[in-house]
């Protein structure tokens, strides 16, 4: 049994780290979405600035076209104010005139606005549009940076697999059964070491015949409390 102690710590040895590597390989894709999505939040900001920058050119174009037909409006008037016959018809004109006017000086206000608006816009443009090459760059390079890695790590739990077959081979098949349960179970560990009279798996003090048996390595000893199975290192054997 004690043999088949040192075989089964042998194989566990190997499942921790397939484990390891089948948790590596389950991330990296999880990783690289995350990625994405960093690159995705700064193409969202470059597409919002453009959206805005397409909207303040849409208000300063319609701005120029209202601003050009109230000075052709103004023309009218001052055309017609040459045809009136009374001063009151004039006066009436040239009242329209002015109102023309303050309409047409409040939109060139807003037009030189939008206009502060548009460098503002141009200057957040070339920062996000910058910021976006930066992140497409460096995005693009921890992507292959994790494809070789996912390589690696699949190379190296296949070397591993055939390693822990081996193991496993020589281990019995009812014993390597019941280690497999109670590994699969736990996630972790299925053989810990007794240490002070505490199993290191749940450290829960076990009881002294349950050391002993440990120890003695006659058969499967199991923790009462957690289940794993127990084993007595040898600098902590007694004779």
């Amino acid at each position: 049994m004690k043999e088949s102690m040192a075989q089964l710590l042998a194989v566990q040895q190997l499942d921790r780290k397939l484990m390891r590597f089948r948790r590596e390989i389950r991330d990296i894709p999880a990783r690289k979405e995350a990625l994405d999505q960093e690159k995705a939040s700064a193409e969202e900001r470059l597409n919002d600035i453009e959206q805005r920058q397409r909207q303040n050119a849409a208000e300063q174009g319609n701005l120029e076209s209202e601003i050009e037909s109230l000075r052709e409006q103004i023309k009218r008037y001052k055309r017609q104010q040459l045809d009136v016959k009374t001063n009151d018809e004039y006066r009436a004109l040239t009242h329209e005139i002015s109102a023309v006017e303050q309409k047409i000086s409040q939109l060139e206000d807003r037009e030189i606005e939008l206009m502060e608006t548009a460098e503002r816009l141009n200057a957040e443009h070339r920062e996000a549009r910058e910021r976006l090459d930066d992140e497409e760059d460096r995005i693009g390079a921890e992507k292959e940076a994790l494809d070789r890695r996912l390589e690696e790590v699949q190379r190296d739990l296949d070397e591993v697999s055939a390693r822990r077959e081996e193991k496993a081979a020589k281990v019995d098949k009812r014993t390597l059964a019941h280690y497999k349960r109670i590994f699969d179970n736990r996630g972790d560990y299925a053989v810990v070491p007794i240490e002070n009279g505490v199993c290191t798996g749940c450290h829960m003090k076990v009881t002294p015949q349950t050391v002993h048996d440990a120890q003695a390595a006659q058969k499967l000893v199991a923790c009462n409390y957690c289940g794993r199975l127990l084993y007595v290192p040898a600098d902590h054997r007694t004779s």
